[in-house]
């Protein structure tokens, strides 16, 4: 499988996204870093130098680590889907899509990812309070060429903590929208999780006890992050989505997502907050 990570990019100092990605049980898969953001302009003016595809932030790092990150030697976190192939592509600055320039850079990478044969899984932790035709066009288009789409519900900040909703473009069916709970036996969404109607899966991201988040990559080094909310639950759902079809190759996208529906703790019942609820990978893999 390879799954295409739209994010704010991925460290080059990170070597587990770099040169030792192909390291203990991890072998024989490929990386690809590009990038869609176009150059800052002010008044259709250049500033600055062009965008790369290193990460500026560590959050698409962080997102890259959780789908992709090797099984290797040096103690890290591992990738769930530990030998998938993997593209990173920096389409934005930060989780916020608010500069027109990210949107731009989004719609150039849902477009590229689209084009793609060998690409089957798109994953973007990143979105906007409100909707755009322009992106609705470009995830539409993704979708009609028979792509795997995961967002992210939805993770507060300060300014949003009142925002009870699924964002954009999560908020869109041709998206399978994920959020984040608690490791609690009934669904609860963690602290800075959304929910609502629109949610398709859930993944548990904070320890109920002491608020905890799941490990990932940091920027460089072999000491990892700790990252949560549903950016993580997004990247985590896409590297388990590609676990589940890299054992079943001939499913369709929507046979696919059917299966992991029926292998997912609320089913045959969604929930109008948390979807088909949590994914059983094991079962699902069967």
């Amino acid at each position: 499988m390879k799954v295409f990570v739209i994010d704010t990019g991925c460290s080059w100092a990170q070597g587990n996204l770099g040169v030792t990605i192909n390291s203990g049980e991890s072998y024989g898969r490929s990386l690809e870093r590009i990038v869609t953001l176009p150059q800052n302009m002010v008044v259709g003016i250049p500033v600055g130098s062009p965008e790369t595809s290193n990460d500026g932030c560590g959050y698409g790092t962080s997102m890259a680590g959780v789908v992709a990150g090797p099984r290797g030697v040096d103690g890290n976190a591992v990738g769930i889907a530990y030998n998938c192939d993997l593209v990173t592509c920096r389409a934005a600055t930060d989780v916020f899509l608010d500069e027109p320039r990210e949107l731009k850079g989004v719609v150039d990478a849902y477009t590229n990812a689209a084009n793609r044969r060998d690409v089957r899984i798109i994953s973007m932790s990143m979105g906007r309070i409100t909707s755009s035709g322009y992106l609705t066009d470009a995830i539409r288009y993704a979708h009609a060429k028979g792509k795997l789409i995961f967002s992210a519900a939805g993770t507060s900040f300060g300014w949003t903590s009142g925002w009870p909703g699924v964002i954009f473009p999560a908020s869109l069916s041709e998206v399978q929208a994920v959020t984040g709970v608690k490791n609690t036996l009934f669904l609860d969404a963690c602290k800075v999780c959304h929910k609502g109607p629109e949610v398709d899966f859930v993944v548990t991201m904070e320890h109920q006890a002491d608020g905890m988040y799941p490990l990932s990559l940091a920027d460089a080094g072999d000491w990892p992050s700790t990252v949560g909310g549903s950016s993580v639950a997004t990247a985590s759902m896409a590297g388990m989505a590609a676990l589940v079809w890299s054992r079943y190759p001939r499913l369709t996208r929507d046979q696919l997502v059917s299966r992991l529906q029926r292998n997912s703790s609320g089913y045959p019942q969604k929930s109008s907050s948390y979807g088909w609820g949590r994914l059983n990978v094991e079962a699902a893999t069967r």
